[in-house]
This record gives structure tokens, C-alpha cells and sequence, in this order.
């Protein structure tokens, strides 16, 4: 019989199989990157799975991060007054750029980047780099808390620490790294929509041409596409009939 896994918490290296799969590598892929075989990468991603008690890799990624967040809220509610300012976070960056840049609050950008078909392509990509991001920053936490506890004032490691100690300052130094770089592609990203509106012929231009071509009051040859103005009535045109006879 087997042992139940549903409420343990995950490893690393299993968070890290989740994230890898939901962001499109394959499973041969994510063994290289880990230095294992392609079944391992199955028993991870589904040992995670049962975990969180999810039915599929999203669903896990989604729960992780839901409990990451909750063991942060709920450690910085118990810690001391003064610790529970801190400076903004890459994940605060993050959503500072992406709710000025399309004007509305993360929770509807949320709503709209998963809508199908794809209304907003951009807006997907930046919401995809985000949900990485609340990942990456979720492990950088735990592992800031973990060396917090074993280099606490008056708190003498022991022997069989020091190797947590190294591990744990090794990748949170790995988050801190990811976690600048999905920024850097999140501003990419939003760099990208606003020269694409700015550029003539940008999505926004197009709407405005084909609404005006729309409201025109001169009539529209046959064949003319819809996104494109009537041209101008000539002046025979517009000549009475009387004078061209």
C-alpha cells in the first residue's frame, strides 16, 4: 500500500519539473536540464501532482504558488514590526508595469490573457512570464526564510547544515537570477506593444481606419475591403447629369 503524499510539501526539484512542463519543454529536455532520465521527470511531475492534489501539471503549478503565498503572508504576519516592511519585489515590479501598461488591475488581465481565441497576444505572453515569476519568487521566499532560521542571531549551525546552508544560498541566488530575467522579458514585452501602437499600421491604427471607412457617407465600390476608405467622388462625378449632356 502506498504511503498518501496529498498535503506533504514539495521538493525543489519537483516544483521545478512542474514549472519546466507548464512552460512547454519537453520531458527529454527537462531530464537534460536535471541530469536525470525521462522516467524520473514522470515521477516527479506526478509525485507533485498528488501532492497538491491536482489533475494536471497547470492546476499543480497554480496550488503551488497559492501555497507559497500563503506561507509568506502567514510568516510576515508572525514576524517582528520591523521586519514587515520591505522593499518592492521583481513579482511588485512586474505587475506595477503590466496594470499602467493596459490600464486595468492584474485580476482581470488575468481573466482576459486565458480567454479563447486569443484576444490579446502580447498581453498572454507578459501574464505567461508573470505566472513564472510568482513561481520563481514563491521558492526565492522559502529559501530566504530557510537561511533566515539556520543563520539566525545566536543560532550555531550544526555540522549537517552547512550543506543546507550552501544549497539554499545556491538557489536562492538561481530565483534571484530567473526572477530578473522574467522581469526584463515582462518590460520586453511591454515594450513591444507600445511601439507596436505607436507604428503606423499598429493594431490601433487599423481599428481607426476601418471605423472611419465604416461611418463614411460616400458609397463603396465592389470588392473594396472593409478596412480601407471610399475613395473621394471625382468631379465628373460630381457633376450634375444636365451639364454632361
Amino acid at each position: 500500500m502506498s504511503t498518501p503524499l496529498l498535503g506533504l510539501p514539495l521538493t525543489p526539484v519537483e516544483a521545478s519539473t512542474l514549472r519546466y512542463l507548464t512552460e512547454g519543454y519537453t520531458v527529454a529536455e527537462i531530464a537534460r536540464r536535471q541530469g536525470t532520465r525521462a522516467a524520473t521527470v514522470h515521477s516527479r511531475a506526478a509525485r507533485a501532482r498528488r501532492k497538491l492534489g491536482a489533475g494536471s501539471n497547470d492546476h499543480a503549478v497554480q496550488l503551488y504558488a497559492q501555497q507559497q503565498a500563503a506561507t509568506s503572508r502567514q510568516a510576515a504576519e508572525q514576524a517582528p514590526l520591523e521586519n514587515t516592511v520591505s522593499d518592492p519585489t521583481p513579482l511588485d515590479h512586474a505587475d506595477s508595469m503590466i496594470e499602467k501598461a493596459w490600464g486595468r488591475p492584474i485580476a482581470e488581465l488575468e481573466k482576459a490573457s486565458v480567454r479563447q481565441p486569443v484576444e490579446d497576444p502580447l498581453l498572454r505572453t507578459a501574464m505567461h512570464t508573470r505566472s513564472h515569476l510568482v513561481v520563481v519568487s514563491n521558492a526565492a521566499a522559502v529559501h530566504q526564510e530557510r537561511l533566515h532560521a539556520l543563520t539566525r542571531p545566536g543560532h550555531v549551525p550544526a555540522f549537517y547544515d552547512l550543506d543546507r546552508i550552501t544549497q539554499s544560498a545556491s538557489a536562492l541566488r538561481t530565483a534571484y537570477a530567473e526572477s530578473n530575467t522574467a522581469l526584463q522579458a515582462i518590460s520586453h514585452v511591454i515594450d513591444a506593444r507600445e511601439l507596436a501602437l505607436k507604428a503606423e499600421g499598429g493594431p490601433d491604427a487599423a481599428r481607426v481606419r476601418a471605423a472611419t471607412a465604416r461611418t463614411s457617407q460616400a458609397p463603396r465600390p465592389l470588392g473594396l475591403p472593409a478596412d480601407q476608405p471610399a475613395p473621394p467622388a471625382t468631379a465628373a462625378s460630381a457633376r450634375p447629369v444636365a451639364n454632361r449632356l
